[in-house]
Order: structure tokens, then C-alpha cells, then sequence
């Protein structure tokens, strides 16, 4: 837990003053938690969850609440329990196997990502900006204003789509109505047979 001990060293303090509930097979998960109850990382870039939520930011067990934004991802797999986002949304989560998964919300491709949370801390540290979005989020900031709790940036035309990663294409939104916009997005792409040019309906965040 060395690597985690370091993060948690350039972490925001805890968004949930509550003490922690466990999360049943997520051992490590439990662990974090009982340190540092949800926070954020690199200047908002990183979200971890806390175990209980709030108004502006959930609890673990609503964000991975099969009547939410999960919904729209049926291949992701239901054992995996999601605790953590980057500034764009893309989803880190913990498979039964208690190996870290990264879940693509536009396309709802989800990936192996890290052995463990260990792992994962290790890899978020090696490579900060390009695993939580750092330096996009840090400009989109400064050219507007600090994200508040709970947003995530969305691209104004999406990534899927040839979007950039760049701030005049993103705006903040709650991370609730993201995921859920994206979930919608995420249905249209998959919908979409090989070889047809790609048509978003909706899109407007």
C-alpha cells in the first residue's frame, strides 16, 4: 500500500466525514476508504468516491446502483464495483478478481487496467496526466473557473467522434448527468453497425 500512501499524500482531505462502510469483496477498496473517505487528485482531475455520498457527489453504492447510469452498459460486468473517475469520466473499477478495470464511457469498452489498487496508484502516479486528463482539466480551470465538487468535464463533440482534448471543446457538468448523457452515448455508438457513418441524436451538454 506504499504507492496508495502516496497519492493519498497529494489527495484532497475526505469528502465524506461519515465512517466508512465496508465494500463487501472489495478489501483494498474497504482499506483506502477507512483512510481517506473519498477525494480528489491532481487539481480535480481525479475523483475517488466516497463510500457515502452527498448532493453533489455520490457514494459508492449509489454509483454503481443497476437503475443508474450502469444501466446503459450492459457488457460491463455487474461483480465490478466502480470507485473512481477521471476528469472526463472514464470509469476505474474493481473486478471480483480484485483487479482494476478502466470502462471507456463513450463507447462502453471496459479494459483491464492494473493488478490491483496498488497497481492502479502506482500507475496513476507514473503517469498522472494522461490517466486522469491533469493538464486539459488544469487549463479548462484556469481559462474558467475551479470545477465544483462532483463535475466532470464533457466534450462539447465527443471524443468517439474526433472531439479534442482540449478546453474550448469541454464543459463541467455534474458527474451524475454526465454519465448519463454519456450512457446514451455509449447505446447510440454500440447500435451503430460496422462501416456507418456515426449520427449522435441529443448530444448537448
Amino acid at each position: 500500500m506504499v504507492m496508495i500512501a502516496k497519492l493519498l499524500e497529494i489527495a484532497s482531505a475526505s469528502l465524506s466525514t461519515q465512517s466508512p462502510a465496508l465494500i463487501t469483496g472489495c478489501h483494498e477498496l474497504s482499506e483506502l476508504l477507512t483512510k481517506r473517505n473519498g477525494f480528489f487528485a491532481f487539481e480535480n482531475a481525479l475523483l475517488v468516491l466516497p463510500a457515502t455520498g452527498s448532493d453533489e457527489i455520490p457514494g459508492i453504492g449509489e454509483w454503481n446502483s443497476v437503475t443508474g447510469w450502469r444501466q446503459y452498459y450492459p457488457a460491463s460486468p455487474p461483480g465490478t464495483v466502480f470507485f473512481a473517475m477521471d476528469a472526463f469520466s472514464s470509469q476505474f473499477g474493481i473486478a471480483e478478481d480484485g483487479a482494476v478495470e478502466r470502462l471507456n464511457p463513450e463507447t462502453g469498452e471496459t479494459e483491464h487496467h492494473a493488478q490491483g489498487l496498488s497497481d492502479w496508484a502506482t500507475r496513476i502516479l507514473a503517469r498522472y496526466d494522461f490517466e486522469t486528463g491533469w493538464s486539459v482539466a488544469r487549463d479548462w480551470q484556469i481559462r474558467n473557473r475551479p470545477l465544483r465538487p462532483g463535475q466532470r468535464l464533457l466534450p462539447k463533440k465527443p471524443f468517439v467522434m474526433g472531439g479534442e482534448y482540449e478546453a474550448d471543446n469541454l464543459v463541467a457538468v455534474p458527474c451524475r448527468e454526465a454519465m448519463a448523457k454519456l450512457g446514451q452515448l455509449a447505446t447510440q455508438v454500440r447500435e451503430v453497425p460496422d462501416g456507418t457513418i456515426l449520427t449522435i441524436h441529443g448530444w448537448n451538454p
